[in-house]
């Protein structure tokens, strides 16, 4: 049924990407979601390309002579395709944005960079972060807040014979210091297969990561869009961040750091 209140299917999209319940999470979901709002995106802005004269006469002074009925001719096909308001729509050519896996999103990013090393000149270090999300504590408790998993592990007995034990990991508590070895790979066990069946999480703890990165260790406002003093390599002029996948399935991002004087 409609919703009461408008609400588009991007940014009901959007939100659903940023909550932390676990059905949010699963790669599934996120797949699906995620294509979506990509194609959701790309039909909301274009580029035109069209040529600058036609016949002579400018192209911006053929579009201010068209009127609606004109438009809605050649919608209905009763306009005829010598028609000049014809000729003048088949020689504008328009594409939607590139969706963000393909390869045109890609080139669109690299001219990016190339236009900010064009303006700044070359970065004077380059920074890279890979968060390791299957030892952290924080994907479990995203994925599976306050449960308890209980799995049964094989351990070796001192008569070398295999015998099952089932032992209890629950997500809302640090690990002890004192946990024995089969605690250890249990837990292990736990928050690697977690971290494959909520690739939500992972993404929701790198992009956590990259903010304390940016604002706290580099010291970039994101509000005034500025730098200060007190980041590790100094006063930042600009930045920017290409984050991809590794082959085990892990985010990491590497930063280009722009400044005015160079580190010493």
């Amino acid at each position: 049924m409609p919703r009461r209140a408008g609400v588009s299917l991007e940014k009901c999209l959007a939100h659903y990407g940023r909550l932390s319940l676990n059905q949010f999470l699963r790669g599934d979901f996120c797949l699906i979601a995620n294509h979506m709002l990509d194609r959701q995106l790309s039909y909301t802005s274009g580029k035109v390309k069209c040529r600058a004269y036609i016949d002579g006469v400018p192209m911006a002074e053929k579009i201010s002579r068209l009127t609606v009925k004109d438009l809605e001719d050649v919608a209905s096909g009763s306009n005829t395709s010598n028609s000049a308001t014809s000729q003048l729509l088949q020689s504008v050519s328009a594409s939607c944005k590139a969706m963000g896996h393909t390869s045109e999103a890609a080139a669109y990013w690299r001219r990016i960079f190339f236009a900010l090393s064009d303006r700044r000149g070359m970065n004077a270090c380059m920074l890279t972060v890979t968060p390791n999300d299957l030892a952290t504590f924080s994907v479990k408790v995203l994925a599976m807040p306050g449960k308890k998993v209980r799995e049964e592990i094989h351990l070796a007995s001192s008569l070398g014979n295999l015998f099952y034990t089932s032992l209890s990991c629950s997500q809302h508590k640090l690990p002890s210091l004192d946990s024995t070895e089969a605690e250890c790979i249990i837990d292990f066990e736990i928050r690697k297969k977690t971290r494959l069946d909520f690739p939500g999480a992972c993404s929701l703890y790198f992009q956590s990561v990259m903010q304390i990165v940016l604002e706290v260790l580099l010291a970039w406002d994101p509000d005034t869009q500025t730098g200060s003093e007190g980041g590790i390599v100094g006063k930042l002029d600009a930045w920017g961040m290409a984050a991809e996948e590794q082959a085990r399935k892990t985010l990491h991002a590497h930063f280009f750091l722009c400044q005015k004087k160079s580190l010493k």
